[in-house]
């Protein structure tokens, strides 16, 4: 699942259905929040700005879907890692001045 807060009511009850159901569960969301704690493995992005949880959220599925095509691709990994790269200094950077604006 991928959510910005962690705490919409349709995340955590699609959450809880997949644990009935015996599925794992990966999210990306907020840290600390209700789906973190839920799920199976996640991935816990440490702000409090909307957009910035949105914008990091789209960067790390971007770098998984990316990660995934290279896998299938016979490993051409040069392009992965400068894609890594790149928009983890543009999370940084869209957080710095998310902090300036504060």
């Amino acid at each position: 699942a991928i959510t910005g807060s962690g705490e919409s009511e349709n995340i955590i009850l699609a959450l809880k259905k997949a644990k009935c159901l015996g599925l794992k569960t990966i999210v990306i969301a907020k840290e600390g929040s209700t789906a973190i704690k839920m799920a199976d493995a996640g991935i816990g992005i440490t702000s409090t700005d909307q957009q910035v949880l949105e914008d990091v959220s789209q960067a790390i599925m971007h770098m998984l879907v990316r990660s995934v095509s290279v896998k299938l691709s016979n490993g051409k990994q040069a392009n992965l890692f400068k894609d890594i790269a790149h928009r983890t200094c543009k999370a940084e950077r869209t957080q710095r001045y998310m902090d300036e604006l504060a």
